[in-house]
């Protein structure tokens, strides 16, 4: 299990972002054509975003994503630990669509945050998982759909 319990892959993701002695990533990218919100990604509603973000920052990404949602940063445990080691951006520099047109009101975050498991039984069954959901149980509608901005 990740360190921190229900926050443990907030806690590991500062690192990807700088907070080791390696390279920093270069660009990030977030493909949120559709996004699956509540108990999401595995047991989640698949929705049709139309968002595909990319940054030189991936804390950047993260908040410009956080603040299309409609979410409060204080209530994203990898933006929680980013502030904590003073890597949170403090301001964002657009490009692209204004933030009034992506916006999305209605998001539904889960309802408990879970511990992630990085063994590799947990892997094996999540990628199953995903893989059953993805090309079995999601309607294929949600990929073809329309954009809901509401």
């Amino acid at each position: 299990v990740a360190p921190g319990g229900r926050q443990g892959c907030g806690s590991l993701c500062p690192d990807v972002g700088g907070n080791r002695p390696h390279p920093l990533p270069q660009l990030t990218i977030a493909d949120g054509i559709v996004g699956h919100e509540g108990n999401g990604p595995s047991n989640g509603e698949p929705r049709f975003l139309g968002f595909l973000g990319a940054a030189t920052d991936v804390f950047a990404l993260d908040l410009a994503l956080v603040q299309c949602l409609g979410v409060d940063p204080a209530a994203i445990p990898t933006l929680q630990a980013a502030a904590q080691l003073g890597l949170a951006p403090t301001a964002l520099d657009w490009m692209g669509a204004p933030l009034s047109e992506l916006q999305v009101r209605d998001w539904r975050l889960p309802a408990e945050l879970m511990p992630i498991d990085f063994g590799l039984p947990r892997v094996l069954r999540s990628t199953l998982k995903h893989l059953y959901i993805r090309y079995i149980k999601e309607p294929l509608s949600a990929y073809t759909g329309t954009p809901s901005r509401t």
